[in-house]
């Protein structure tokens, strides 16, 4: 599963860049990891330093018993992994679910004992997608968040990995850069504490809010291969990946590491300096421009007609023609990758990608997110945001950049924050041994904060025609729907996001108005609270079981660059809590639910186990049974008023492995033998298999599930140990 997903994408994001100086003990040398020579572990000393290779490893977890699996972090983790493969990077680890570990990610010295010198250590790009969640970190003494690798039972040695136990851990070895695709990994009360395991690591890169769970790792890699900044890559993914109201975050250990590219780096660090930059959202600045229409819910409707995208396809010429708008030479060629089906041209400074419907992402390579010690003192004499806005205005403008239905939406603001960082520990780490009374406390000071640039953000509102013939005014939402302008602070353009979809509102017929099932205001709460995330377009990476619905209206969804549409989402824009009761930990987001049935995606459920692990002998047989997805799910047991299936009729069922994708059979029914199952290598794992059951409905719409099988005598053994990768002599 290693192809685009498409989902949502675009944001109202503004950035912060935050130094850290961090005053501290210097920390103990990390424990050696001691390694029987016979072990099937390959053996890295610590501190070997890079090895010359570009390497990338990566773990994923889909499965949550209880708390909301994730359907795309497969996708998302493998999504990097098979990009930066095809890019020339070899390929050292990807495991997941069961085979994803938290200790894989642990310093050595840690309870428990970690083995990130043989794993994260040794590749330059560690990426992990899944949840991210609160947890007791026990060096820090305090809750602090990371990722999950599972709950429920469905982890290895440990669920949640905290700052804690990475401390001063990271880039010892080869590990340049660590990616965390989950929500909150690196929010204001955690990101202090995981810059003290950047020990020669140059970056770690995050989210300060929530994130959804979207193809992150296909476009940091796309960027990354085309030559871009780690830093770039990975705000641009965040732009074509998320609406607005996400934060990403990237910590780094020298300003010069912002300008880190796969090819050209700055030296490892070892001192006591931190940054922060916050890509953030919806930080718009009041005298930019009062609050416009587009910044709130909207007016209340009660129709919502479907919208056709009628924009032609992109060609080379129309391509090279916008690359003309942006300031390229017109002879610089545009080149169509077969693969993903984008158009790109790039003239050494400026580089432009271009969809087939005509949604584009410009940046100048040069001025774009690239500090430096110079481009931070410049930002004194910065411009104000309503000159950004005007300077924007005439840029889009006079290229015929601004489409009609664009409406102002506001100004944010990307600054540059200074903190001082110190750190207490008590009692002192004195040798390598783990001191199970040690306490380390964190505390920051903010020294001084300039903006470095803007930018300009405009939002999308369509003009409807309701059955009466009175017209209404809809906003478009999602991550296709956002026109960006970057505005430096010598008032120069440095890129631009935009060009959504033309569409044109479809004819209502007796046929087709019969084939569809509007869901209503008060059915929609009642669904979303039933299944939460599962019917979202995008679910997040928290990880809840509680969901409550705050606020609603019907509003249409435009998914992201790279995403071939027939028409806009027509979606309830909900207002929720997501609540996760076992650590009492909950956020407030927007989620987007289709608000016609046959467009939510079928319900895939077991009707027995499901999130408890079922167990057989090598002698005994197992049946599954999945639900009927075309019956009613007021049918199916959920609340009386939900008199609607999910999808459209027929669907098909399969039945795989996990951990092979082995076919293990079709149909609403499965059955196996406990002799079917035998061990994939000899170290000793978790003795769980995990059946995964895709529902797929007549619109291509699938939707997914997992049943745990433990077979008893039977070492699951998923996981396989690569040899040590070389550097050449």
């Amino acid at each position: 599963m290693n192809g685009i997903i498409k989902r949502a994408s675009a944001k109202l994001i503004g950035v912060t860049l935050i130094s850290l100086v961090l005053s501290s003990l210097t920390p103990a040398a990390p424990i050696a990891f001691a390694q029987d020579q016979d072990s099937d572990e390959p053996v890295v000393a610590a501190g070997a330093g890079d090895d010359g290779i570009l390497e990338v490893g990566v773990e994923y977890v889909n499965w949550y018993p209880g708390s909301g699996d994730l359907y795309g972090t497969d996708d998302d983790a493998l999504g990097i992994y098979n990009e930066l493969g095809a890019g020339g990077w070899t390929k050292r680890f990807a495991y997941g679910n069961g085979s994803a570990w938290e200790q894989d990610w642990k310093a050595t010295w840690r309870p428990g004992g970690g083995t990130e010198n043989v794993y994260v250590d040794t590749v330059d790009l560690a990426y992990f997608s899944g949840h991210g969640g609160p947890s007791w970190d026990n060096l820090y003494n305090r809750t602090l968040w990371g990722p999950v690798f599972g709950e429920g039972g469905n982890a290895y040695d440990d669920s949640y990995l905290v700052p804690g136990d990475a401390y001063r851990a990271y880039g010892d070895g080869d590990l340049e850069w660590v990616a965390f695709s989950a929500c909150q990994t690196v929010n204001d009360d955690s990101a202090a504490y995981w810059a003290n395991s950047m020990y020669g690591q140059h970056l770690l890169l995050g989210f300060k809010t929530n994130m959804l769970d979207v193809n992150q790792g296909y476009w940091f890699a796309r960027y990354i291969r085309l030559g871009r900044t780690i830093n770039q890559a990975w705000w641009i993914a965040t732009d074509i990946t998320h609406p607005r109201g996400y934060v990403a975050r990237v910590l780094a250990n020298e300003l010069c590491h912002y300008n880190d590219t796969a090819f050209s780096t700055c030296a490892d660090s070892y001192d006591t300096d931190w940054w922060y930059w916050d890509h953030e959202a919806d930080t718009l600045l009041a005298s930019a421009a009062s609050t416009p229409a587009s910044q709130n819910r909207g007016a209340a409707i009660t129709e919502l007609p479907a919208l056709d995208v009628i924009a032609p396809l992109s060609t080379e010429q129309s391509a090279e023609s916008l690359a003309t708008l942006v300031g390229m030479d017109a002879d610089t060629p545009a080149s169509l990758d077969s693969e993903s089906s984008l158009y790109s041209a790039n003239d050494g400074i400026r580089d432009l990608t271009v969809d087939q419907q005509g949604l584009f992402y410009y940046l100048d390579t040069t001025k774009f997110f690239t500090p430096t010690e110079s481009s931070v003192l410049a930002a004194s004499v910065a411009v104000t945001p309503e000159e950004a806005r005007q300077i924007a205005e005439s840029y889009l403008t006079t290229r015929n950049l601004k489409p009609s239905d664009a409406v102002f939406y506001g100004v944010v603001a990307d600054k540059l924050t200074a903190l001082q960082l110190s750190e207490t520990v008590t009692p002192a780490l004195t040798s390598n041994t783990y001191v199970n009374a040690a306490a380390v406390d964190v505390g920051t000071t903010v020294l001084d904060e300039q903006t470095l640039s803007y930018q300009v953000i405009y939002q999308r509102q369509i003009q409807i025609t309701n059955s009466d013939n009175t017209t209404s005014t809809v906003n478009v939402e999602g991550p296709g729907a956002q026109l960006k302008v970057y505005v430096d602070t010598a008032g120069a353009v440095t890129g631009v996001m935009g060009g959504w979809r033309e569409v044109q509102q479809t004819a209502v017929t007796s046929a087709n108005a019969n084939a569809e099932t509007l869901i209503s205001t008060a059915q929609v709460k009642t669904l979303y609270e039933s299944l939460g995330d599962a019917v979202s377009l995008a679910p997040t990476t928290f990880s809840a079981d509680k969901w409550v619905v705050n606020a609603s209206n019907l509003t249409y969804y435009e998914q992201s660059l790279g995403t071939q549409l027939a028409q806009l989402a027509r979606t309830y824009a909900l207002d929720v809590t997501q609540t996760n009761t076992k650590n009492n930990s909950a956020i407030d987001v927007r989620v987007h639910v289709p608000a016609i049935a046959e467009q939510v995606a079928p319900l895939a459920r077991l009707q027995t186990g499901g999130a408890t692990t079922l167990a057989i002998t090598k002698d005994e047989s197992l049946t599954l049974n999945a639900v009927d997805a075309s019956k009613t799910l007021a049918n199916l047991g959920f609340d009386a008023s939900l008199n609607f299936a999910l999808g459209q009729a027929p669907y098909s069922y399969t039945w795989t492995l996990e951990h092979n994708g082995q076919l293990l059979g079709t149909g609403q029914s499965l059955t196996v033998q406990g002799s079917q199952f035998t061990s994939a290598s000899g170290r000793e794992e978790l003795p769980v298999l995990n059946i995964i059951l895709t529902v797929t409905d007549a619109n291509g719409k699938i939707s997914r599930t997992t049943q745990p099988l433990h077979v008893v005598g039977v070492t699951t053994g998923l996981r396989s140990f690569l040899p040590l990768i070389q550097a050449p002599e």
